[in-house]
């Protein structure tokens, strides 16, 4: 097994104020606004890698899933 990659500069974060202007271009009510924000904060809270997220479809997802005890 060979020890996994670790690049020698890490990725730059984006500061709180651009994720504040992409949120804000997201403002509204309709379907593809609240689509847009849910999807945003939902790779700002958990920082999924792309190939954790892409193959992703509707059915995959357990909406009814308890809590561990």
């Amino acid at each position: 097994m060979n020890p996994p990659f670790v690049p020698e500069k890490p990725i730059p974060v984006p500061p709180i104020d651009s994720l504040r202007k992409l949120l804000s271009a997201c403002d509204g009510t309709d379907f593809e606004a609240r689509r847009d924000t849910a999807i945003i904060r939902l790779m700002a809270d958990i920082g999924p890698r792309i190939n954790e997220i892409a193959p992703l479809v509707l059915d995959a997802l357990d909406f009814q899933e308890t809590p561990l005890s």
